[in-house]
């Protein structure tokens, strides 16, 4: 049993990149052995077709593979620090995370059996023959070595390399094209060395049995190798399609595939098996492959939260070369701070010369734009203990990576744009930041008639639809929701939950409330300020019809009209007022309040305040001559136009008392009877004059 020391960590080399897309695999062509079936799953970052199987490499880093298995071709090495795989006629090659290279399957030439080494960073697999690209820029090569195929011309900047039956290619960093193999022009030679292009702008390479492709800055391909129409010519040079927008291209046997800047996959060549024909429309493809008679794409499903950690671990001055475990925290501070989600743990993770690679994801509730730094605990594999993992030092600082994007920018955009998702509060979908204190973060114009839209119709400032709210606006010092609209609504909103709100401004109503909950609220304002007003409506038009600076009604038989409340020492919960005094048709009222319900309150006032202002339950004035500070109207056997209930007043008037005797009727009373010596009554009554003083009206009174 190995020693179960504690690690002393000195050095920490870290590369941490998100992975920009993860998605899942679709094959076509010959599927003979099952290999355009691919397995399912959306974990997917890279994929490999060879002669008649494939591979694809996973989120975490390790490497599956299907089709024919003969040889053992696609049976991967367990592991989950695999960087890269290629798949030749009956091999496999793929490269780890520490720069190690990793080949099974047909080994008949050796072509399975790597050099050693931790300095590669690119690797090819060919018929009979492999290659591999190290730090320096030099090629290196193994397997079967006829007509020089396994041999790379020495050169110290290569790029990009690629091998096809009897024959290599390589792209330097010059943008050059340099081929090497079969040059005797025999029955395997078609000029796919000799013919190769001598000018150097290059992209991509992709190299078939018989042939090459290459990719050219300008987006268009071009090809050389077998076209002589003989028995295994089968277009793959001379149907090369012409024109430019060509971002990826993939060489099969006898076959070719490119892809679009549109999406769009292109085939050509043999089409036995319909290899060449894509059933992949309407898809996101972001990969290409072509093996022997079959194709492969990799579609993206999704920008997710996946990112790979790469680093060397050092332990006592030496790099790891043993089976580690690792716990891996988030954290928002460099030293301190508070965690940030769950920590992660990835255990048996096999360490060569220090390097390690694994696959992490914190979700996406952890990335709020605020700084993150990574923690991480490391111990010797075969210890169990918890609480015995190393922590290193110091915390690595999570930096972002950009992914590709269709555009840059525009200026504008020709087709509606749709956005979805879910996310949790307070979160949003869409959040748009403006911290100019005169910009505007949204600003939406529809041009047609003249009407602004606003996330919504042409003929609303803002149109929201929700259960829930329609439309919410909160602001510390300014407006939470303004709209403005010429013919059409400044703000509308609807809803359908009983108990929730609902705004509704229209071009003739400042503000129109409607609600269907028994108990909701059509409109529902509150004044926090001392001298606020919860809900205030202004109207000034006083043509044929009554005007109202607010209207309420409510239908519920104990649902109340109008309901304020205001917190301030001075506030009003409710406040009316009407400037128009011409009475000839209608009436004019500071407020108008009426309840339908059999036991409805048409104006409801409560006040507890009793400081150094004189408190009102309700209070109501009325300026004009013949305006009434207060109207009340009862349609019911038994209703009340107005009803007092106090200790010292059930009404007060700042003018002349009211004789409430000089009106009577029968059919107000109830329960009539007759007063038992009504005279005696009366002669015991104390009758007096007197004068009213100034201030209530002044005059002589009995």
């Amino acid at each position: 049993m190995r020693s179960t020391k504690a690690l002393a960590i000195l050095v920490l080399i870290v590369c941490a990149k998100q992975v920009a897309f993860a998605g899942t695999i679709v094959g076509w062509g010959d599927n003979g052995f099952g290999k355009a079936s691919p397995p399912s799953g959306s974990d997917f970052v890279a994929m490999a077709a060879g002669g008649h199987h494939g591979l694809a490499l996973k989120t975490d880093g390790s490497i599956v593979g299907w089709g024919w298995d003969g040889n053992g071709q696609a049976t991967a090495p367990a592991g989950n620090d695999y960087v890269t795989m290629c798949g030749g006629l009956a091999h496999s090659i793929a490269l780890k995370a520490n720069g190690s290279i990793v080949g099974w399957g047909l080994n008949s030439n050796g072509q399975a059996t790597p050099p050693s080494g931790s300095d590669y960073v690119a690797v090819a697999a060919g018929g009979w023959h492999s290659l591999a690209i190290k730090k320096d820029g030099s090629c290196v090569g193994w397997g079967s070595n006829s007509y020089g195929r396994a041999t790379p011309p020495a050169h110290n900047d290569y790029e990009k390399i690629d091998a096809g039956g009897y024959h290599s290619l390589a792209l330097k960093a010059d943008g050059s094209i340099i081929a090497w193999g079969v040059n005797d022009l025999g029955a395997y030679d078609f000029g796919q060395v000799t013919d190769a292009p001598t000018d150097s702008n290059f992209v991509a390479i992709a190299s078939g049995w018989y042939h090459n492709i290459t990719l050219k800055t300008d987006g268009s391909i071009v090809a050389w190798g077998i076209n002589d129409g003989s028995a295994d010519d089968y277009g793959q040079v001379t149907d090369t399609p012409t024109g430019n927008g060509f971002v990826a291209i993939a060489a099969g046997h006898w076959h070719n595939l490119a892809l679009k800047a549109d999406g769009t996959v292109v085939g050509w060549g043999r089409d036995n098996y319909n290899q060449t024909t894509s059933p992949a429309a309407g898809i996101d493809v972001v990969a290409i492959g072509a093996g022997g008679d079959f194709s492969l794409v990799l579609s993206e499903s999704a920008i997710g939260t996946v990112f790979t950690y790469q680093g060397r671990l050092i332990d006592a001055d030496y790099p790891a070369d043993d089976v580690y475990d690792f716990r891996f925290e988030l954290y928002n501070d460099m030293t301190a701070g508070m965690q940030q989600g769950n920590a992660i743990y990835r255990e048996d993770i096999g360490i060569s010369d220090g390097y390690f690679k694994v696959a992490l994801d914190f979700g996406m509730d952890v990335y709020d734009s605020n700084a993150l730094w990574l923690e991480i605990g490391v111990r010797p594999g075969d210890v169990i203990d918890p609480n015995l993992y190393t922590r290193l030092s110091p915390r690595q600082r999570i930096t972002p990576t950009p992914y590709a994007v269709h555009a840059s920018s525009s200026e504008s955009v020709q087709t509606p744009l749709e956005l979805s998702g879910s996310v949790a509060a307070p979160n949003s979908v869409l959040l748009v930041q403006n911290h100019h204190s005169a910009g505007i973060a949204i600003s939406g114009r529809n041009t047609n008639s003249g009407y602004y839209g606003y996330l919504g119709t042409n003929t609303e400032g803002v149109h929201g639809w929700g259960g829930l709210a329609g439309v919410m606006g909160q602001s510390s010092s300014g407006r939470g929701l303004w709209g403005t609209s010429i013919s059409g609504a400044g703000v509308y909103g609807e809803q359908f939950n009983s108990g929730n709100y609902g705004y509704l401004g229209t071009s003739d109503s400042g503000v129109y409330g409607y609600t269907t909950g028994t108990h909701g609220f059509a409109v529902h304002g509150k004044a926090a300020g001392n001298e606020g007003i919860g809900v205030y409506g202004w109207a000034s038009n006083s043509g044929d019809y009554t005007n109202y600076g607010g209207f309420f009604l409510s239908s519920g038989s104990f649902g109340r009209g109008v309901y304020g409340s205001a917190s301030g020492i001075r506030g009003a919960g409710v406040v009316g007022y009407a400037s128009d005094t011409d009475s000839e048709l209608y009436s004019t009222y500071g407020g108008n309040f009426r309840s339908r319900g059999t036991k409805g309150i048409g104006v409801y006032g409560w006040a507890s305040n009793s400081g150094n202002y004189t408190t009102y339950g309700g209070y109501f004035e009325a300026d004009a001559n013949d305006g009434r500070g207060v109207y009340g109207l009862a349609n019911g056997n038994n209703g009340i136009g107005i009803e007092g209930d106090g200790k010292l007043y059930d009404f007060y008037a700042s003018g002349p008392g009211v004789n409430y005797g000089v009106s009577s009727t029968i059919r107000w009373k109830r329960n009539i009877q007759a007063i038992d010596n009504p005279l005696d009554k009366i002669l015991q009554l104390r009758g007096v004059y007197f004068d009213w003083d100034a201030e209530h009206g002044g005059g002589h009174d009995v």
